[in-house]
C-alpha cells in the first residue's frame, strides 16, 4: 500500500486508513459495541448517586467501570485490565472511544512501517 501511494504522492490514502482501522478493530481494540450494548441499559436503570461514582467490575469480562448518577446527568467510564480508558459515557454527549496503550502501540509501529516503506519507495522512483 505505501508502494502504490507513493507512486500517487499519497501518504496514507483513505484505503490505507480504512485497511488498519478495520484490523485494529478485529484483532487489536476491545468490542466496544459488545460493552455499550451490555451498560446501555445499567444507564438507564441506574440510580441516583448525588454525582458520587459507584465502582463495579464487568462480570466475563476483563473490564472494570465506574458510574455516576447526579442532578445533572450521569456519566460512566469502562477501563481494561490495563487502567486504559476504553469507552466513556456522559449523558450531555453520549458514548466515546478511548485509546488503549495496545492501540497506541499499534498505531506507531504500523505508522513507523509505512512511513519507512513510503519513504523507500519514492527513493526509488527518483532513481
Amino acid at each position: 500500500m505505501a508502494q502504490k501511494g507513493a507512486a500517487k504522492s499519497v501518504y496514507m490514502g483513505n484505503d490505507y486508513i480504512s485497511y488498519i482501522n478495520s484490523y485494529k478493530k478485529q484483532h487489536i481494540s476491545p468490542d466496544r459495541s459488545k460493552l455499550i450494548s451490555l451498560m446501555t441499559p445499567i444507564l438507564k436503570k441506574a440510580i441516583y448517586t448525588n454525582g458520587l461514582p459507584y465502582f463495579f467490575r464487568i462480570t466475563g469480562l476483563p473490564f472494570t467501570g465506574q458510574m455516576c448518577v447526579g442532578a445533572s446527568g450521569s456519566s460512566m467510564f469502562i477501563y481494561d485490565q490495563n487502567g486504559d480508558e476504553v469507552l466513556s459515557y456522559s449523558s450531555n454527549t453520549g458514548w466515546a472511544e478511548g485509546h488503549t496503550k495496545a492501540e497506541d502501540q499499534f498505531y506507531d509501529e504500523t505508522t513507523a512501517i509505512y512511513h519507512e516503506a513510503y519513504i523507500a519507495a519514492r527513493a526509488d522512483m527518483k532513481a
